[in-house]
């Protein structure tokens, strides 16, 4: 988190807290008591950030579905070369 002065309706610079998508996340998911654990609460945020770039650009999301089926593909030919089967 950081501050930014910004132009008040009043006509006044005032100072106001910023964050980027994943600090906004880390900073939501630190207020629940369950998520104390560090390393789950920035994949946490993480998740969160990514989701959000894909509502943005939707591209984002068939790259991710592409590289998830390919890998899924890759892992089923290993296992038939493995095990000899060709089904």
């Amino acid at each position: 988190m950081s501050t930014v002065e910004v132009k008040a309706p009043d006509g006044k610079m005032r100072l106001t807290d910023v964050a980027d998508i994943q600090g906004y996340f880390s900073e939501l998911f630190s207020q629940f008591r369950l998520l104390r654990q560090r390393p789950f609460k920035m994949w946490l945020a993480q998740v969160g950030k990514d989701r959000i770039d894909e509502i943005t650009d939707p591209e984002l999301t068939i790259d991710r579905a592409l590289e998830t089926y390919l890998k899924r593909i890759f892992k089923r030919m290993d296992k038939s070369e493995i095990t000899g089967d060709s089904s």
